[in-house]
């Protein structure tokens, strides 16, 4: 019998199944180029501090993904219950009924000691418990299963990465590598506790890009109407939740501004 993964094939390539009595290796490596076409493309996925979302490349394009929703900004949200943990658009409504196990603004976290002055000024407007980790990291502890637990910010936006993940793969296309968007101003170790955060959550890296970069390519890249010889001088500005970006693009130069706006 012919499996019906190979069967879509022989529908979408007629030209190919010709002879319609198929060795079981011909329908082997027909299910193996299948599956290979059928592969999604690298993701894009953009953290924020209070929502995200998730883009892929195809039909001379960027797709910008909704989630079940229809909305293609996700609350960037994981909560913790005593029978279940909810992310995304699922959690939003816990943040009134249980505020203690709601977690967001993780970006603000991760890849931060505790004795971080940025992070010791954040404490105070954070509804759940962050305490200090036994390598000076930090820890954030939660009630989940009838257990006190406690989770790494890595950990928290994993799960993140994990729900972006879920959005593109409705239709059956696994994603599996990647490119992250960070603020400009990120340090090394939040650069590096971000991929490990992709790591936890099972994707591939590829990259990490500076989100005012990701601005400048969104509005360049399909520019077909900038002067060949005339300097033309553009400001990319990211309001944030947790900072302001300003970057201007001058020939062969780009500068970025950094800002703070903490709320």
């Amino acid at each position: 019998m012919v499996p019906e993964t190979v069967q879509r094939f022989i529908a979408r390539h007629p030209e190919r199944s010709k002879d319609t009595h198929r060795t079981c290796k011909e329908r082997n490596l027909a299910l193996i180029e299948f599956r290979v076409a059928s592969t999604m493309s690298v993701a894009g996925i953009d953290i924020g501090d209070q929502k995200s979302c998730i883009a892929v490349a195809r039909k001379r394009g960027i797709d910008v993904l909704m989630n079940k929703e229809s909305k293609r900004e996700t609350p960037s949200l994981v909560s913790f219950g005593t029978k279940q943990r909810q992310l995304g658009t699922d959690a939003a409504g816990s943040l009134t009924i249980n505020p203690k196990n709601t977690l967001f603004g993780l970006k603000r976290l991760l890849g931060k000691n505790f004795s971080n002055p940025d992070v010791q000024r954040d404490l105070p407007e954070l509804p759940y418990n962050v305490s200090e980790g036994p390598d000076g990291g930090i820890l954030i502890n939660v009630d989940y299963l009838g257990e006190r637990q406690s989770f790494t910010p890595e950990q928290i936006v994993a799960a993140i990465i994990v729900d972006m993940k879920d959005i593109a793969e409705v239709d059956g296309s696994p994603v599996t590598d990647c490119v992250l968007s960070v603020p400009t101003y990120y340090l090394e170790t939040e650069r590096y506790a971000m991929l490990a955060a992709a790591k936890i959550a099972g994707v591939n890296c590829l990259r990490l890009i500076n989100e005012t970069t990701a601005t400048a390519l969104a509005y360049g890249i399909y520019k077909t109407d900038l002067p060949e010889t005339d300097p033309i001088n553009v400001v990319f500005i990211d309001a944030g939740h947790t900072a302001f970006q300003v970057r201007t693009e001058m020939p062969a130069l780009f500068s970025y501004i950094q800002m703070p706006s903490r709320r």
